[in-house]
Protein backbone atom coordinates (compact mmCIF):
# COMPACT_ATOMS: atom_id res chain seq x y z
CA UNK A 1 0.00 0.00 0.00
CA UNK A 2 1.41 3.44 -0.90
CA UNK A 3 2.30 5.77 1.95
CA UNK A 4 0.37 8.97 1.22
CA UNK A 5 1.41 12.13 3.02
CA UNK A 6 -1.62 13.70 4.65
CA UNK A 7 -1.70 17.44 5.30
CA UNK A 8 -3.37 17.16 8.72
CA UNK A 9 -3.14 20.86 9.51
CA UNK A 10 -5.14 21.86 6.44
CA UNK A 11 -7.44 18.87 6.69
CA UNK A 12 -8.48 19.79 10.22
CA UNK A 13 -9.04 23.40 9.15
CA UNK A 14 -11.41 22.15 6.41
CA UNK A 15 -9.21 23.51 3.64
CA UNK A 16 -9.15 20.27 1.67
CA UNK A 17 -12.68 19.89 0.39
CA UNK A 18 -15.30 17.46 1.62
CA UNK A 19 -13.13 14.66 2.93
CA UNK A 20 -13.86 13.87 6.54
CA UNK A 21 -11.05 12.54 8.63
CA UNK A 22 -10.85 8.73 8.46
CA UNK A 23 -10.32 6.30 11.34
CA UNK A 24 -6.78 5.62 10.13
CA UNK A 25 -5.99 9.35 9.98
CA UNK A 26 -7.52 9.86 13.43
CA UNK A 27 -5.36 7.07 14.86
CA UNK A 28 -2.27 8.61 13.24
CA UNK A 29 -3.12 12.03 14.71
CA UNK A 30 -3.63 10.56 18.18
CA UNK A 31 -0.27 8.79 17.89
CA UNK A 32 1.45 12.01 16.81
CA UNK A 33 -0.08 13.83 19.78
CA UNK A 34 0.98 11.03 22.17
CA UNK A 35 4.53 11.18 20.84
CA UNK A 36 4.63 14.99 21.12
CA UNK A 37 3.31 14.78 24.70
CA UNK A 38 5.66 11.96 25.76
CA UNK A 39 2.50 9.89 26.40
CA UNK A 40 1.39 12.31 29.13
CA UNK A 41 -2.35 12.86 29.39
CA UNK A 42 -4.15 16.01 30.41
CA UNK A 43 -5.92 14.90 33.58
CA UNK A 44 -7.14 18.22 34.93
CA UNK A 45 -10.64 19.67 34.77
CA UNK A 46 -9.87 23.02 33.12
CA UNK A 47 -7.46 24.08 30.43
CA UNK A 48 -6.26 27.14 28.61
CA UNK A 49 -3.88 27.84 25.74
CA UNK A 50 -0.46 29.28 26.48
CA UNK A 51 0.20 31.43 23.38
CA UNK A 52 3.81 32.15 24.32
CA UNK A 53 4.81 28.48 24.52
CA UNK A 54 2.15 27.24 22.09
CA UNK A 55 0.84 24.64 24.52
CA UNK A 56 -2.40 23.59 26.15
CA UNK A 57 -1.94 23.83 29.89
CA UNK A 58 -4.02 23.04 32.95
CA UNK A 59 -5.84 26.01 34.43
CA UNK A 60 -7.23 26.67 37.87
CA UNK A 61 -10.57 28.09 36.74
CA UNK A 62 -13.26 27.26 34.25
CA UNK A 63 -13.30 29.67 31.31
CA UNK A 64 -16.85 30.72 30.62
CA UNK A 65 -17.75 31.88 27.13
CA UNK A 66 -19.37 35.32 27.39
CA UNK A 67 -19.80 35.99 23.67
CA UNK A 68 -22.87 35.67 21.49
CA UNK A 69 -24.85 32.49 22.00
CA UNK A 70 -26.72 32.19 18.74
CA UNK A 71 -28.09 28.96 17.36
CA UNK A 72 -25.42 26.61 16.12
CA UNK A 73 -27.70 25.17 13.43
CA UNK A 74 -25.63 25.34 10.26
CA UNK A 75 -28.42 24.47 7.82
CA UNK A 76 -29.29 28.03 6.76
CA UNK A 77 -25.65 28.90 6.08
CA UNK A 78 -25.14 25.60 4.22
CA UNK A 79 -28.13 26.26 1.95
CA UNK A 80 -27.07 29.88 1.41
CA UNK A 81 -23.65 28.79 0.16
CA UNK A 82 -24.87 25.76 -1.81
CA UNK A 83 -27.52 27.80 -3.66
CA UNK A 84 -24.87 30.31 -4.72
CA UNK A 85 -22.48 27.63 -6.03
CA UNK A 86 -19.71 28.61 -3.65
CA UNK A 87 -17.64 26.25 -1.49
CA UNK A 88 -19.81 24.73 1.22
CA UNK A 89 -17.98 21.52 2.14
CA UNK A 90 -17.07 22.55 5.72
CA UNK A 91 -20.71 23.53 6.28
CA UNK A 92 -21.89 20.18 4.91
CA UNK A 93 -19.55 18.35 7.26
CA UNK A 94 -20.81 20.37 10.23
CA UNK A 95 -24.43 19.67 9.23
CA UNK A 96 -23.75 15.92 8.99
CA UNK A 97 -22.06 15.85 12.39
CA UNK A 98 -24.85 17.93 13.98
CA UNK A 99 -27.58 15.64 12.66
CA UNK A 100 -26.14 12.14 12.52
CA UNK A 101 -27.22 11.07 16.01
CA UNK A 102 -30.82 12.19 15.49
CA UNK A 103 -30.97 10.51 12.07
CA UNK A 104 -29.57 7.25 13.41
CA UNK A 105 -32.11 7.25 16.24
CA UNK A 106 -34.95 7.77 13.75
CA UNK A 107 -33.71 4.89 11.63
CA UNK A 108 -33.43 2.61 14.69
CA UNK A 109 -37.01 3.43 15.74
CA UNK A 110 -38.26 2.74 12.23
CA UNK A 111 -36.81 -0.78 12.19
CA UNK A 112 -37.77 -1.89 15.72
Amino acid sequence: MPNFKVDYENKLKANRGCTMITDVEADRLFNLIRIKNDSNSLNESYFTYDHKNKRIISYEFENLYLGKKLSLDIKDRLLFKANRNVAFEPHLQAYIVQNITERCERIKRRYK
